[in-house]
């Protein structure tokens, strides 16, 4: 996988916070991210094209989410539009990207691991256990919560169980229970 530098322009910054829509500003980083990482989506390239005559003077600077990520409401829509993406390494960049906002080393005592060893814990492709992962997102103020997963199109089989009505149960455990009865007065 290719690894990509991603660059912004103080024009874009201004634009990104000045979105009143956390969600949509939440799905520009994890965009960001995923083009970082090489995942350029479904995209033609298209040569010869240029701006010819246009020189821009702006201001580059790197991409870092960390630098948008100023408050409690932004970080937890950031880890749900993540947690969505259902990718582990895309949860650990951010984690990582939260603690550096929170600043690494309060991070790192809150959650009672070393400094370096928070860094690799949330190294994309590190082996991160779940203790450790609730732990930091606890040192970061945050909980972890579960929701019903209601979500249209979802493909998992425990989601595609469809729930037994009690009526229907208790018709069911009667019917079999009438069935063993048959079979017990056949073998006497």
């Amino acid at each position: 996988m290719r690894i990509y530098t991603l660059a912004q322009t103080d024009e874009f910054s201004d634009w990104v916070r000045s979105l009143k829509d956390r969600v949509a500003r939440v799905k520009i980083f994890v965009r960001a991210k995923r083009l970082a990482d090489g995942n350029m989506g479904d995209v033609k390239h298209l040569d010869g094209i240029s701006n010819p005559g246009k020189t821009m003077s702006t201001k580059i600077s790197l991409f870092d989410v960390a630098d948008y990520l100023d408050s409690e409401e932004d970080i937890a829509a950031y880890l749900n539009e993540v947690l969505a993406e259902d990718d582990q390494d895309l949860l650990l960049s951010a984690l990582d990207y939260i603690a550096r906002a929170r600043g690494m080393t309060e991070v790192a005592d809150a959650a009672g691991v070393t400094r370096p060893g928070l860094y690799k814990a949330l190294k994309p492709g590190a082996k991160t256990g779940f203790m450790t992962v609730r732990k930091v997102v606890s040192a970061l103020g945050l909980k972890m919560m579960f929701v019903p997963n209601r979500a249209e199109g979802v493909t998992s089989r425990a989601t595609n169980v469809k729930p037994v009505k009690p009526t229907k149960m208790r018709a069911a455990a009667a019917a079999s229970k009438a069935k063993r009865a048959v079979r017990r007065a056949k073998d006497a």
